[in-house]
């Protein structure tokens, strides 16, 4: 009892578990997490220091404006960051970025959607009080811009660029799932294909060291999407700088959704996920540190862990490794496995032409009718597995 008492007030004479620094604070300070696209864990007092993005040193411009974020909180919108939303249903998260902004300069945010400004306040009762706010606040609110066609817009026409261009979970138009169900096509593949257009496009808008912001979910159906590797079919101008979990951004202090994207279709913020995208030149410097990537993309990472020689190149981001052949064997006679696989076979049949273009080697452009790098691993995995099978 006495040696009990004893270290209760050696304890009590302690200093509060607050005055040691953290494991997090400590790994910052120590560089483990540099700029913005990693952990800022800079105190309040020191709130005008230029912050970093990815690796690159810290400067003063629009894409790298005062660290304002709470420790271990990744801030992917300085306040003087000139942003374009796309695709953003009800505006609901442009008007919620704007008042984070406040007071903000006319002209750093562009909110946008595809539909008229009648169809926006018909779908939604609150629209024509927030779009009055939203204008009366300094935004520039542009109606009819179709993501995966900017050169047909005012955008591209008056020339503007952007620090960061936002498609908040990106989801098809009622009409357009219909006209799918009606020619048989597969959704997801048309989701896909709704993503793969913007990529596409967006280098237009997108100024040097500038950032694409994609935020979907990490479940079914929407991992099916593939949306890492969309730069790659896009034709490789954009490469993947970060998956981020949702929490570890301040997209929740700006809205918890859900986001309308249709009268009809909102999707909410659970197993949600931020796909960061950068010019594939900007890469080295904008990359996030691996350990801020969510653990089911960090095989996608320029300095991911290889794994084992055997691999699946659809079931995982980064490919699926295997150390050995009866691993993969067990794997792509899996039920999972097969309907991707055939999902995999539809979108090459299908979409072949959309991807015609994107496919580069060390010889040069993909020639007409030859199969992509993804499309050539998957048939030898096939060829193997007939193989076997006959034995």
């Amino acid at each position: 009892q006495v040696f009990l008492h004893q270290c209760f007030f050696i304890a009590m004479a302690l200093p509060a578990a607050s005055a040691f620094p953290t494991a997090a604070s400590e790994a910052a300070a120590a560089g483990a997490f540099p700029g913005a696209a990693a952990v800022t864990s800079t105190p309040a007092s020191a709130a005008q220091e230029p912050v970093q993005v990815g690796n690159a040193p810290a400067a003063s411009s629009s894409a790298r404006a005062p660290v304002e974020q709470d420790q271990d909180v990744v801030s992917l919108f300085p306040k003087t960051a000139r942003v374009l939303t796309v695709g953003d249903g009800d505006f609901v998260f442009s008007e919620a970025l704007l008042e984070s902004r406040q007071p903000t300069e006319p002209g750093l945010l562009v909110a946008s959607n595809l539909d008229t400004e009648q169809q926006e306040i018909e779908k939604y009762a609150a629209a024509a009080a927030r779009l009055r706010r939203m204008r009366n606040g300094g935004a520039e609110v542009l109606f009819e811009v179709d993501a995966t066609k900017f050169e047909d817009s005012s955008i591209v026409h008056r020339g503007f660029t952007f620090d960061r261009v936002v498609f908040n979970f990106p989801l098809l138009p009622q009409t357009r799932i219909w006209d799918a169900n009606a020619k048989g096509s597969d959704v997801h593949l048309e989701n896909r294909s709704l993503i793969l257009g913007f990529m596409k496009s967006v280098p237009q808008v997108l100024a040097p060291q500038g950032l694409v912001i994609i935020t979907s979910k990490d479940c079914f159906p929407y991992s099916w999407w593939r949306i890492e590797m969309c730069t790659e079919w896009a034709g490789g101008a954009l490469a993947l700088a970060g998956v981020l979990p949702w929490h570890d951004t301040e997209y929740p202090s700006l809205y918890d959704g859900p986001c309308n994207v249709n009268r009809d279709a909102a999707v909410k913020p659970t197993d949600a996920i931020v796909f960061v995208f950068c010019r594939k030149e900007d890469l080295s410097e904008l990359v996030f540190p691996i350990n801020r990537w969510c653990p089911n993309f960090r095989r996608a990472h320029p300095e991911g862990e290889e794994g084992g020689p055997f691999r699946c190149a659809f079931c995982k981001p980064g490919q699926l490794a295997f150390y050995y052949e009866k691993e993969l064997l067990a794997h792509c006679a899996g039920r999972i496995h097969k309907k991707r696989e055939a999902l995999e076979a539809k979108w090459l049949a299908n979409y072949g032409t959309l991807l015609d273009s994107a496919f580069t080697s060390s010889e040069g452009p993909r020639r007409e009718g030859q199969p992509a790098a993804e499309a050539q691993e998957q048939q030898q995995q096939q060829q193997h597995r007939q193989q076997q099978q006959q034995q």
